[in-house]
């Protein structure tokens, strides 16, 4: 897969995938892009990026044939691509801070020619910047960093045209009023650096992924969050989260439950009911817990007439007890 890449990159290189096909893309000092994921043979020698200084840090494709990056020098740069050649232009400009990291840069959904990058270090007025983008030349460049701490920014996300969220080195922050104003937005997370933020696609679930403090994720449609998700899958592929839609395919075979590979997966088949059913009782209850009851206990008819064993497993999703 790396066979075929150019130029001098970072100990960890940043990379995108293109949101509707296979075509991804690898930032070294140059950016190398195989329609193909890596499987491709890197074609060419890369596209070059004039004037870099640093190293390419952030990508992200704002369409299959649009592309952003930036780099560890404070550099923004815009791929096009037409027919089967890409081109990249120059957009940093004053007065966007010069010689500093860009950890991440992307466009407002619905609006290509808006790009917003946040900055790593200590010591900048400004850490989160707007960028727009002419037909020609640089873009225009102005500071949206207002409420947010001089510490290192390393993640951006949208939900919006209008919503943005950051990740910092102490915690997420959020603006409502596309970056105008921002506000601490950390929802009871560890307080540690936010390396990256997603938001799951189709809906409006952030997750942000931490510096040894794992993976953690919110709604961010709504004003008010329960101190603990509890739940009950309806099927093996569900995760607590309403409402329930239609069949989904199965993403691996469970045998206690009697589900192959591919099977359609309805509402209907509870994942965390099981019936142990006479004469023969497969375990003890003692014996029941979450390993015995997700690979020994098969789910077994009730026997009318008899008495069975019912188990539940419910699901407790979040750093706090249950509430009961």
């Amino acid at each position: 897969m790396s066979s075929g890449i150019n130029g001098d990159g970072l100990f960890y290189p940043p990379a995108a995938i293109s949101p509707s096909s296979e075509r991804m893309a690898w930032g070294t000092s140059v950016m190398n892009i195989d329609d193909a994921m890596g499987t491709g043979g890197w074609p060419g020698s890369g596209v070059a990026l004039a004037g870099i200084a640093g190293r390419v840090s952030a990508i992200s494709f704002t369409s299959d044939t649009l592309i952003h990056c930036a780099t560890t020098s404070g550099e923004v740069y815009r791929l096009n691509r037409s027919g089967t050649t890409w081109t990249a232009r120059a957009l940093h400009a004053a007065p966007l801070p010069a010689n500093q990291w860009i950890w991440d840069v992307h466009s407002v959904p619905g609006s290509p020619n808006t790009i917003v990058v946040c900055f790593s270090g200590f010591g900048l007025a400004q850490h989160v910047w707007r960028g727009t983008v002419p037909t020609t030349g640089a873009a225009t460049w102005t500071a949206v960093s207002t409420g947010l701490p001089d510490v290192p920014m390393y993640a951006l996300a949208f939900s919006s045209a209008t919503q943005w969220f950051v990740g910092t080195d102490i915690g997420v922050f959020r603006s409502t009023d596309a970056g105008a104003n921002w506000h601490n937005y950390s929802q009871g997370l560890p307080n540690t650096a936010i390396y990256d933020l997603r938001l799951r696609e189709g809906s409006n679930l952030l997750r942000a992924a931490t510096h040894g403090r794992g993976l953690w994720e919110v709604r961010v449609d709504v004003t008010q969050h329960p101190t603990v998700d509890i739940f009950v899958r309806d099927h093996i592929m569900e995760t607590g989260r309403p409402p329930s839609g239609p069949a989904v395919p199965a993403g691996w075979e469970d045998p206690t439950r009697f589900i192959a590979l591919n099977d359609p997966c309805y509402w209907w088949q509870c994942a965390d009911i099981k019936t142990d059913a006479p004469p023969t009782w497969q375990l003890q209850p003692a014996e029941v817990n979450y390993l015995t009851f997700e690979t020994k206990l098969v789910h077994e008819h009730p026997e009318k007439g008899d008495q069975n064993r019912v188990y539940v497993q419910v699901h407790n999703r979040d750093r706090w007890p249950p509430q009961t």
